[in-house]
């Protein structure tokens, strides 16, 4: 699935074209020819506007989670996450002595109500969301919500920290809607890696900063690895410059479309074992509510027994809730039909042999 012709080509004309100078320190933002293209790329794609003095090209979207923790947040801050949410992002926050909030979701976004209650409890420096395909319930936001927490941003005064990783991988005729893209008082912090959409291995994203944290951010980055890939950013480069994106997310998405629908139709078959299935339009997992009893963490081991493998749901729980034991996260992003097949086999006679 990844387009390792196409990138070979574009790897060697940029050897062929800068020389050793592919291989030298690059700026620490970035290589400004790639930024110059990200901004044309994210006003068209996504209708953010922004400038290339404001990207920083990070080396994965998990160091650009830990460059914006270093850059902003201190021993006690409190951050407010997204429960559940990704356990990646939360041991970033820990490891700077941050206290996580976290706050419930719901059909539409992170619950409003909540979320101002503890907002004003805990006065938060950031809030960490993902708006599309949330992992690993992957709800989206509607723009009502996204719209609130915009309002609040500014009355309370934090940053609101934006990751995606999934806004291209829309199967159905929902169109995806970045918070970035609304924010008019610089309060959102963009983060995207290309990783699961072009290649894991790549190990290149980037962050929109705020005009206020730039200083701050690229001191942050120049003191963790100098700068990303030389090589790969200009590689990366050409390959927005020749349209190529487009063309590879065209290819993912029916490759992706077919196993959605194909796990879809088989998890269906599980709601007459009292399981329950959020039918999301888009990305590469499913999230579901197991029957009344049922224990994540148990259905994990026994999956596991049989050769499949599941998330148990306390994994992406901040804190630890036994009545949170009760939901199970399944991929199909690296799965073949027939794994989906026979893995879905598998997770249904567990579930109907659980006691």
């Amino acid at each position: 699935m990844f387009p390792t012709e196409t990138f070979k080509e574009y790897i060697v004309e940029v050897m062929d074209r800068d020389k050793g100078y592919a291989f030298g320190y690059q700026e620490v933002n970035g290589f400004m020819k790639l930024r110059e293209v990200l901004t044309q790329f994210l006003k068209q794609t996504y209708g953010i506007e922004t400038k290339a003095e404001l990207i920083q090209m990070v080396s994965g979207a998990q160091q650009g989670l830990d460059i914006i923790a270093k850059s902003l947040l201190y021993s006690g801050d409190s951050v407010i996450t997204e429960n559940p949410t990704y356990n990646g992002a939360v041991d970033v926050f820990k490891s700077r002595g941050c206290r996580i909030v976290p706050v419930s979701l719901t059909p539409q976004g992170l619950d409003l109500v909540e979320f101002e209650k503890k907002v004003k409890i805990c006065k938060p420096k950031l809030v960490y969301i993902m708006p599309n395909f949330q992992n690993p319930t992957t709800i989206c936001y509607n723009k009502a919500t996204l719209l609130a927490l915009l309002k609040l941003a500014h009355t309370y005064d934090f940053y609101l920290l934006e990751e995606d990783s999934m806004w291209e991988l829309t199967y159905g005729n929902r169109g995806s809607l970045s918070l970035k893209s609304l924010d008019t008082e610089d309060r959102v912090i963009y983060l995207k890696s290309f990783s699961k959409l072009l290649m894991p291995g790549l190990r290149i994203g980037f962050i929109i900063m705020p005009k206020a944290l730039v200083e701050a951010f690229t001191r942050t980055k120049q003191t963790t690895d100098i700068s990303s890939s030389g090589l790969m950013q200009r590689a990366l480069e050409l390959y927005f410059k020749n349209n190529k994106w487009e063309e590879h997310i065209h290819y993912m998405k029916k490759i992706y479309k077919d196993r959605y629908e194909c796990m879809l139709s088989k998890l269906m078959e599980l709601e007459n074992d009292e399981v329950e299935l959020y039918k999301p339009q888009g990305g590469v997992c499913f999230w579901l509510r197991l029957p009344k009893g049922m224990s994540a963490q148990h259905l994990y081991e026994k999956c596991y027994e049989k050769g499949l493998l599941i998330f148990p749901s306390p994994i992406f729980f901040p804190h630890l809730d036994p009545s949170k034991d009760r939901y199970i996260r399944l991929s199909f992003a690296a799965c073949s039909i027939s794994d989906i097949q026979k893995g879905t086999d598998i997770l249904a006679k567990c579930i109907k042999t659980y006691h």
